[in-house]
């Protein structure tokens, strides 16, 4: 009884053991993950808002002369 008692024990503690630092590792990609993503999107979202308003300046610009 001992001997599958410390079994179970063991079987129990091994899964926790390694799910915690693989959980740790998600977390610290998903933050990096993000920063990279908001390091690339940003200046793609800020250059299409440039491009928007410009067009919409040009468009009224063209308005105007004709």
């Amino acid at each position: 009884m001992l001997l599958v008692v410390e079994k179970l024990t063991l079987a129990e503690s091994m899964p926790h053991n390694e799910e915690q630092p693989k959980v740790r590792v998600k977390s610290q990609n998903s933050v990096k993950n993000i920063s990279i993503f908001t390091s690339i999107v940003r200046p793609l979202v800020l250059i299409f808002i440039d491009m928007l308003y410009n067009d919409i300046g040009n468009k009224n610009q063209f308005i105007i002369n004709a």
